[in-house]
């Protein structure tokens, strides 16, 4: 099983209105496929490969998924933070997404040191 697109933002998340309209969502989205017990950690370095921000030494990683909740509204739920150039040492390193309750499409992260 393939994991969802995943959209980087420099400085914060993406506001749940940026998805509003399909078609016409963040256009700075990173195709990453991945497994239901990838940890954070592994989808920091993920992000790494490809996102030239997220390889400075002391950057933070914050992770959120973007969905649609019962009434068809957009959410955007925060669910951990890792350092760029970890050790293992963060507690939400080993968080997998399925630790994380993940079941949509949608992966968010940003860096909060820009916020």
């Amino acid at each position: 099983m393939g994991s969802p697109p995943s959209h980087h933002q420099v400085g914060g998340h993406h506001v749940k209105e940026d998805f509003a309209v399909r078609g016409n969502e963040p256009k700075d989205e990173v195709q990453i496929y991945t497994w239901m017990d990838a940890t954070l950690r592994e989808l920091t370095h993920r992000v790494k490969e490809v996102a030239q921000a997220a390889k400075k030494r002391k950057e933070k990683l914050s992770f959120a998924f973007v969905y649609l909740d019962k009434n068809g509204h957009f959410v955007v739920k925060g669910v951990g933070m890792t350092n760029s150039f970890g050790n293992g040492r963060r507690i939400d390193d080993g968080k997998t997404l399925k630790d994380l309750g993940f079941q949509q499409t949608n992966v968010q992260w940003c860096d909060p040191t820009n916020m």
